[in-house]
């Protein structure tokens, strides 16, 4: 099988920024990283105990969101089919820019938005995925 396009090497130092989050009661903690030139490159996402089935997702979920990212799927695209996933845990979070999720993926997806998207990047999204635009410009206001 040949690939069609190449992976990015990321940087040995990086820029990153960690947050941590109770959604439903569950507590989730989210590094990401960045290229060189600030495009997102690596997402590191923990959420459960160590061993468990939660936690083994997670982690099979950042792995693959990250390499993603390395092959040059753009960070809004990711977003915009993240966006909105609806499962337990969900509802109320301590994330003072997101108060309210329809899951932990959703809170990732929204986070990355805030954090490593500009108002340019969203509107360049696919079409009917400008919902996210709203979102940011409501919890940047």
């Amino acid at each position: 099988m040949k690939h069609r396009s190449a992976r990015e090497p990321l940087p040995r130092r990086r820029r990153g920024v960690t947050h941590t989050v109770e959604v439903g009661g569950a507590a989730v903690s989210m590094t990401t990283n960045q290229f060189a030139d600030g495009r997102l490159a690596e997402v590191i996402a923990t959420w459960g105990k160590e061993g468990s089935t939660t936690r083994g997702l997670m982690d099979a979920f950042s792995t693959m969101l990250s390499l993603a990212l390395q092959y040059g799927v753009p960070a809004e695209v990711v977003v915009a089919k993240l966006r909105n996933m609806r499962f337990e845990p969900l509802g109320s979070t301590d994330d003072p820019d997101l108060p309210e999720v329809t899951s932990v993926v959703d809170w990732v997806a929204r986070r990355i938005a805030l954090d490593h998207l500009s108002e340019e990047d969203i509107e360049d999204a696919p079409v009917g995925q400008l919902v996210i635009l709203d979102d940011v410009r409501r919890n940047t206001a």
